[in-house]
């Protein structure tokens, strides 16, 4: 099983938990995950990310190399129709918002592949408004996880010093 990693993993880490100025070895760890395909980095993430003028975007546009064209993957079509109708079907208000992000993209491939996603959003099954990439996941049996599982069953395990 391969690890899909959402927008927010990137730009959390850039943002807040892991700036490459203090720590180089969380970018060069999800360099070695892609390297061996054990992180997959989808094309709706890579625009995400890609799209802004600053240091993550310029990481991220530098390793083009393993994008991963979510919509070439057998049945993707079909689970995002899967998904758009669920979310149609629970009312949401904000159901946009959430299609036009790479969310739906994860969901529809992860359904495809049996891969785990991971993200920082946590589930709130009771909102009317967004939809959550957990809640989401949960309703079709999609694994999904946070962070910290990454770092505890990925190979090798990262080691970060403060540089």
């Amino acid at each position: 099983m391969a690890f899909i990693l959402d927008t927010n993993i990137f730009l959390q880490a850039k943002n807040k938990d892991y700036p490459f100025t203090y720590f180089p070895g969380f970018w060069e760890w999800l360099d070695s995950g892609f390297k061996t395909r054990q992180f997959l980095l989808l094309s709706s993430v890579y625009k995400e990310v890609s799209g802004g003028d600053d240091e993550v975007s310029d990481w991220i546009k530098s390793r083009k190399q393993y994008v991963i064209k979510e919509e070439k993957a057998k049945d993707y079509i079909i689970n995002h129709k899967k998904i758009v109708n669920f979310l149609n079907d629970k009312g949401f208000t904000h159901m946009n918002d959430f299609l036009q992000k790479a969310d739906g993209s994860l969901i529809a491939y992860a359904m495809t592949s049996g891969d785990m996603v991971i993200t920082h959003e946590l589930p709130r099954p009771d909102s009317k408004k967004h939809p959550k990439i957990p809640d989401v996941c949960n309703q079709f049996g999609v694994k999904w996880k946070g962070l910290l599982y990454l770092f505890a069953n990925s190979t090798p395990k990262p080691i970060f010093t403060l540089s």
